[in-house]
């Protein structure tokens, strides 16, 4: 696996093995400069996995009490943007919902405040990934040439020196 951490996953039981495996992959495959703004509804179109589902696995990918049972950190951060309903400008970035204001805010000077849990349509809701994929490169060294060949610009010499001389005197 490319996050070690979704391991702890596939053992607890409300969780199905291949879409771990599947967000796993797809985690892996994010360039970085996306990872700090993950829809989980995208894995799900991406990936052919229910929405509940999807939902589901992030949500638990966050949760600190099964990470902390197997003395790990969650692998995702949920983040909460809020945005104004009258002037659809971006309020502020939150990391729990507790954080998100129960009064009434004000966005800027010149914009009528509002409620932000009034307006739930207002709330997108991204995760953040917190760790980098353990990428195990499995590729052959292009420089690792046998001794048996000769090097690309040999001359008579070394043609003769790797025993190919002979062979291409008996082809002409």
């Amino acid at each position: 696996m490319y996050f070690p951490k979704l391991e702890h996953l596939r053992k607890e039981t409300k969780v199905i093995f291949t879409a771990v495996e599947k967000l796993d992959e797809w985690l892996a495959l994010k360039p970085q400069m996306s990872t700090d703004y993950l829809n989980p509804l995208d894995f799900s179109y991406q990936a052919s996995i229910n929405e509940k589902i999807a939902l589901n696995l992030f949500s638990i990918c966050c949760n600190e009490k099964i990470f902390r049972k197997y003395e790990a950190t969650p692998l995702l951060k949920v983040r909460y943007i809020v945005s104004c309903p009258n002037c659809h400008q971006p309020y502020q970035t939150f990391y729990s919902l507790e954080e998100i204001p129960r009064e009434y805010i004000y966005c800027n000077d010149d914009c009528d405040g509002f409620y932000p849990l009034r307006h739930p349509e207002r709330i997108e809701i991204y995760f953040e990934l917190l760790e980098r994929p353990v990428i195990q490169a499995k590729i052959p060294d292009i420089f690792d040439i046998p001794s048996t060949v000769p090097p690309l610009t040999a001359d008579v010499a070394g043609l003769m020196e790797y025993g190919l001389w002979g062979d291409l005197i008996q082809d002409v």
